[in-house]
């Protein structure tokens, strides 16, 4: 992905969290836990989630989950190019996930089928670099 269409998509996406922190708690539906989860992006590979609650409306957690697409498993990979695809799809998102820690993020596997969450937590707006990382990588 060139430069360009990074930054124009790392513009939207903050204008997207901006959208998401304007809007009052009273108006998002609170899950089980007390917290308040807007979507701000996803793809095949990779959800970005906006997490907030009551107790700190300000102090929000960005949650980044990757994990192999709906599909890429079982027959799916019977010839050797979807194989490839798939793992140079993984590499390169392990890449994604490699650069989210170096800002500051942490990151934890959960789940038995390995799903990776990279998380941050930050009082009030992150730093425009957070929004420059959080860009998925574009995949066949």
């Amino acid at each position: 992905m060139n430069s360009k269409n990074q930054t124009s998509i790392a513009d939207n996406l903050t204008r997207q969290f901006q959208t998401i922190m304007n809007a009052p708690l009273s108006t998002l539906r609170e899950n089980v836990a007390g917290e308040y989860v807007s979507i701000l992006s996803v793809s095949d590979w990779v959800h970005i989630a906006i997490i907030r609650n009551n107790e700190h409306p300000n102090r929000i957690r960005i949650e980044v989950e990757v994990s192999l697409p709906s599909g890429s498993c079982g027959e799916s990979l019977q010839n050797s190019a979807d194989q490839m695809d798939l793992l140079q799809g993984m590499m390169t998102h392990i890449t994604y996930l490699r650069d989210l820690l170096k800002i500051g993020f942490k990151l934890e596997v959960i789940r038995e089928d390995c799903l990776w969450v990279a998380s941050y937590l930050e009082s009030g707006y992150p730093p425009r670099e957070v929004f420059e990382a959080l860009v998925p990588p574009i995949v066949k």
